[in-house]
């Protein structure tokens, strides 16, 4: 797409930044090779973040809608073709922002996967009692599986179909949060805060637990985020406080 003006160059994912100078705003700047006012390109610049922003616009909508329709009818059975028909576009349009649904596939579970690591990063990092950090914990699967019930599934179910390097990646992402959860619990017990139990069958419960929530609160989504932390930390961890 070429803009209306011929002094600005064809839009690319680019952005071109120059230097304004107070009472010039003529001043010539290069630009492959050609020499253009300051005036255009400011003009240029605008053009290009407004493609930009279009861009992930619509990648951002593809990604949404590839998830629900992951979640409905599976990975598997799910084609570009009803991806570009939920979004109102031909396939061939769809493959001008994704190359196909397991890029959005790994985009999705890799998202996933951050936000609990994040997540754990911030409350292990803490300065909290163990046994405060297994209830912030507990909190943090029953924010994201309210948020991202989609999501939350797709992580659970989905990430089968990954091919490698990516299940890799995911796997380690998984199995450093498990290690990290386990690590926290193991604490807890040390602090006196928790019975001496067998920390992978304690693991093991809480982790199902909340691993399915998100299946159990789309039945029950018209109950309080807070309320169902507080009820969760209470069964997760009542039975076994000291």
């Amino acid at each position: 797409m070429k803009s209306t003006s011929p002094d600005v160059p064809q839009a690319t994912p680019v952005l071109v930044l120059s230097l304004q100078t107070p009472g010039h705003s003529t001043l010539p700047y290069s630009l492959n090779g050609r020499t253009k006012t300051q005036s255009n390109a400011f003009s240029y610049i605008r053009f290009t973040t407004n493609m930009i922003s279009k861009d992930l616009s619509r990648k951002e909508s593809i990604q949404r809608i590839g998830s629900n329709l992951f979640r409905k009818h599976g990975y598997t059975t799910t084609s570009m073709q009803d991806i570009a028909s939920e979004i109102g576009i031909k396939p061939a349009s769809l493959y001008n922002h994704i190359k196909s649904k397991h890029e959005i596939l790994v985009h999705l579970l890799m998202q996933g996967a951050n936000l609990f690591v994040d997540g754990m990063q911030e409350i292990k990092s803490s300065s909290l009692r163990s046994i405060e950090k297994l209830e912030r914990l507990i909190g943090l699967h029953v924010h994201l599986s309210v948020e991202h019930t989609d999501l939350m599934a797709l992580m659970m179910v989905e990430w089968r179909h990954l091919e490698n390097p990516e299940r890799e990646q995911y796997a380690a992402l998984r199995e450093n949060y498990e290690a990290n959860f386990r690590n926290i619990l193991v604490q807890a017990m040390q602090e006196g805060d928790i019975r001496e139990i067998d920390t992978e069958i304690a693991l093991f419960s809480i982790l199902t637990t909340l691993q399915r929530f998100y299946s159990w609160y789309d039945k029950h989504s018209d109950l309080n985020s807070l309320d169902l932390e507080k009820h969760l930390i209470q069964c997760l961890l009542g039975g076994i406080r000291v």
